[in-house]
């Protein structure tokens, strides 16, 4: 039987909350889902937000510097104390 190097999906819950931490952070920037987009496609971000798409780590990373925010925000986590973004 032949494995796959495929990541373990993300369950539905966990990417429900990850899709609201995404659109609530670009909202709270004033970007447009097109603005966003600088360095994805605007179906990237519509497919994130939308939740139809699992989020890669350097996207969250992308979108996390975007936003002005920590990654650890947009994951639902807390960042380190003291630490600007």
């Amino acid at each position: 039987m032949a494995t796959t190097n495929k990541p373990p999906a993300v369950p539905a819950a966990d990417l429900g909350a990850i899709r609201d931490r995404l659109r609530t952070a670009r909202e709270k920037t004033g970007l447009s889902p097109e603005a966003a987009a600088a360095g994805l496609s605007r179906s990237a971000v519509r497919n994130l937000e939308g939740g139809f798409a699992n989020p890669a780590l350097g996207t969250l990373f992308t979108l996390a510097g975007l936003y002005e925010c920590p990654p650890a925000e947009l994951l639902g986590g807390r960042p380190p104390a003291g630490k600007k973004y």
